[in-house]
Formats: C-alpha cells, sequence, structure tokens
C-alpha cells in the first residue's frame, strides 16, 4: 500500500486519519478547505506502549499503555502520532529534544517516548517484522479456513443404522 501525503504540515484525525487544516465530518467530508487527502491505513497501523497489547512493546514506566501509533510510509519513513501520551513524544535533534504530537519521521532521526531513546530505523525494522508476521498469519489463516471448506462432508445415517458419507454407499449393508 502507497502512501502519498502532500503537505503534511496540518491537523491529523486519531479517528479517521484525515490530514487537513480544517475541522470535519466524521464522515471525513470537509467543513473548509483542506490541504491533503484522507488515508485509510487502519489495519497498517502499528501502536506503540507498555501494555502487553501493543504491537511494539516497551516495558518502561515513563511510556504510556499505548503510547503512539505510527504507520510506515515507504522504505524509510514513518508517519507518527503521539496518542496523549503522560510523557509525551519528542523528536531528539542535535541533542536537543523538540515535543512533537504527530510528525513525519525519517529513519536517521531519533525519537524519545518518556524515558527511551530509540532510533526510527529501529522501529521501522521491528514494524516491518510484525507486519511481515501479521500478513503470513492471515495468509495461513485464509488457507487453514480453505482447507476446513475443501473437508467439509456431510455425514448421514444408511437405513441399517451405520454412519456413512453422503452420496456413498454404505460399506456394510451396501445401500
Amino acid at each position: 500500500m502507497a502512501l502519498h501525503i502532500f503537505q503534511f504540515t496540518t491537523k491529523l484525525c486519531r479517528k479517521c486519519w484525515y490530514v487537513g487544516d480544517t475541522e470535519h465530518s466524521q464522515s471525513g467530508k470537509a467543513t473548509g478547505r483542506h490541504t491533503a487527502r484522507k488515508l485509510s491505513m487502519p489495519q497498517d497501523r502499528l501502536t506503540i506502549g507498555r501494555d502487553p497489547a501493543a504491537d511494539i512493546l516497551i516495558p518502561e514506566p515513563s511510556v504510556s499503555r499505548i503510547h503512539a501509533e505510527f504507520v510506515l510510509i515507504g522504505s524509510d519513513e514513518i508517519l507518527y502520532q503521539d496518542r496523549q501520551s503522560s510523557n509525551g513524544s519528542y523528536l531528539v535533534e542535535n541533542n536537543a529534544p523538540v515535543r512533537i504530537s504527530q510528525h513525519r519521521l525519517r529513519s536517521d532521526e531519533k525519537l524519545r517516548m518518556g524515558n527511551v531513546e530509540v532510533m526510527v530505523r529501529d522501529l521501522i525494522a521491528v514494524a516491518r517484522k510484525h507486519v511481515a508476521e501479521r500478513s503470513a498469519a492471515a495468509a495461513q489463516a485464509e488457507r487453514n479456513q480453505k482447507a476446513l471448506e475443501h473437508r467439509s462432508v456431510r455425514m448421514v445415517r444408511c437405513e441399517c443404522g451405520s454412519v456413512k458419507e453422503d452420496g456413498t454407499s454404505c460399506k456394510y449393508c451396501g445401500r
């Protein structure tokens, strides 16, 4: 899924992932002029936090349960959004942290969540692995479902009392 963000200098709606500079309705229709377009990425969104349910687990008290979420953009960028965490998210530039709530981050940048600093390239690597595992699991589940559908056999009771596959002759009485 290729994402194209034209002007990421505006607000990002957490509910519908609309990037724009005005308020909009829940359906994504603008109530004013927008400078970018709606992004649909719910299944590609990854969460970071200390909660075991987070996609990327950071067991550190200064990191909120669900601290932030992000999506991969191309091969070396992420679209990152802090989820109103207690200790905030910071982009570390020249050893000076700058607070961010949403930002497009490159792989060579450093991110701080609470007291934890991480390179964006490390988040990208973990996210790629997680997405690949998720895709493989979904493909396996689909294969399992097809196999179950294919193996479904209707069984019926024969006149002699034994159970047989519907449409076949009974191995006991031959009917």
